[in-house]
């Protein structure tokens, strides 16, 4: 590819996906345009470090049941759950009623940390984002339901925990 080839590729992606590498108080838009949150979350075992999530929400006033989704292992390139926000799944579910949201796993997209593949660091993150969808007003915190595919089904399956609710 030639070099201006190179520069065309890199402004056609810019202007495709506009702001998902922004700061976490922006609100960038999915392909249909609804808007999608970015949080970068303190991870519980380390505050330190960050873990990302992306969320939307049905419009109205709540609350809502949420749904929270957890990507498998990526490779080569490792996106982690913007892959839900830029695919339109987040919006999907957010139109038929419930907020969804998905996390990246431990050195995944912008989350921080080892990637320790299912391991505790990553039910810490999970846990971590998680509790923050249950403080919100428009949740119902008793109606949060995991779903992981691949490696983030094994998280998932793992997130129940009898000391957490």
């Amino acid at each position: 590819m030639t070099n201006l080839g190179s520069r065309g590729l890199l402004l056609l992606v810019l202007l495709l996906f506009p702001g998902w590498d922004a700061a976490a108080d922006s609100v960038p838009l999915d392909p249909a345009g609804w808007p999608i949150q970015r949080e970068l979350l303190p991870h519980s075992r380390d505050p330190a470090k960050a873990v990302e999530l992306f969320w939307a929400k049905p419009e109205g006033n709540g609350p809502f049941p949420a749904i929270l989704f957890i990507h498998g292992h990526q490779e080569p390139s490792r996106p982690g759950g913007s892959v839900y926000a830029k695919t339109g799944r987040l919006t999907l579910m957010a139109k038929r009623g419930f907020v969804a949201a998905a996390m990246s796993q431990p050195g995944y997209g912008n989350s921080a940390g080892p990637p320790d593949f299912c391991g505790p660091f990553t039910q810490q993150a999970a846990f971590a984002a998680l509790d923050f969808l249950r403080r919100e007003t428009f949740v119902k915190p008793g109606k949060v339901a995991l779903f992981g595919y691949s490696c983030g089904a094994i998280v998932a399956a793992n997130g129940r925990n009898p000391g957490r609710r």
